[in-house]
């Protein structure tokens, strides 16, 4: 589930860099999978546009019929929207085609836009308020994960702090320490961190790394602010919006329950900007 790729930090500020082309990547051992519930069944794996691998790319949630929330870093490098997203676990998952997407006036944050009504029972509620310092859970569909592309990862972790650092011009991102062995990987980019039921983060990047090129330390993009704009956008003010989709007061639990290249953050410390994994990645 959840390595990541790192460049050589820069001082004081932000520095911005294209990633590089991506090596072996290294997984998640772990010994938990998702319970098949309306939470999980929101995960999705998005192969960001058609030249990405069948595999995976990036994780997403899928917020609304046609709308899955994910990591704009997945889907920067791409001028032409495409790809799929793939649902369910084992022999019970199914493909839906990307037809548009949207980036966040800022942070890490995008939508994708799906062919099909996704059709599920329900979808995870979209978090309108930072979380606070406490406990979180965390799924990644890297296909370098313990549970490859059929069984979905799922990890407990903790919110430590809230730095004053974010990409794509965001406020701040969410820091977390994973537990029992929980690290990040390519291909987990854009995942959902939940607090009591709700996503309150997408998946931006790791915070360092071990000798093996992994880190159990997640930074994510605050989803509350962006709040409004994801909730104008798949209500009906964005290119593909669901005709007739509630508006923001409305999602409540009667309707609702790591592309190419990346960019690189550096404040100090060396911070690791989590890519989707492509084709590039297979060794």
């Amino acid at each position: 589930m959840f390595t990541s790729r790192m460049f050589a930090a820069g001082a004081a500020g932000f520095a911005l860099a294209a990633m590089g082309p991506a090596g072996t990547a290294h997984a998640l051992h772990s010994d938990t999978f998702a319970a098949d519930n309306a939470e999980s069944a929101a995960v999705v794996s998005a192969q960001i546009a058609d030249t990405g691998s069948l595999d995976g790319d990036c994780t997403g949630t899928a917020i609304a019929p046609h709308w899955v929330l994910t990591a704009r870093h997945c889907i920067e490098p791409f001028p032409t929207p495409g790809g799929s997203v793939r649902l369910g676990q084992g022999d019970q998952q199914r493909r839906v085609q990307v037809d548009h997407w949207e980036a966040a006036p800022a942070g890490d944050i995008a939508l994708l836009h799906t062919v099909e009504d996704m059709g599920l029972a329900s979808y995870p509620t979209v978090s309108d308020t930072v979380p606070g310092l406490g406990a979180a859970r965390l799924y990644g569909w890297s296909p370098d994960g313990s549970g490859k592309t059929t069984k979905l990862p799922v990890a407990e972790g903790e919110i430590t702090e809230l730095l004053d650092m974010s990409l794509f011009e965001g406020k701040q991102m969410i820091n977390v320490d994973t537990h029992n062995g929980g690290k990040t990987q390519p291909g987990d980019s854009g995942g959902p961190l939940f607090v009591d039921g709700k996503v309150v983060g997408t998946l931006s990047a790791s915070l360092g790394d071990d000798k093996d090129g992994m880190s159990d330390v997640a930074a994510y993009a605050v989803v509350a602010e962006q709040y409004d704009w994801v909730m104008e956008t798949i209500s009906g003010g964005g290119q593909g919006a669901d005709a007739g989709t509630p508006g923001r007061g409305d999602l409540n639990a009667a309707w609702l329950v790591g592309g190419g290249g990346g960019v690189l953050v550096a404040i100090g410390a060396s911070v690791v900007v989590l890519r989707g994994r492509g084709k590039s990645d297979a060794g």
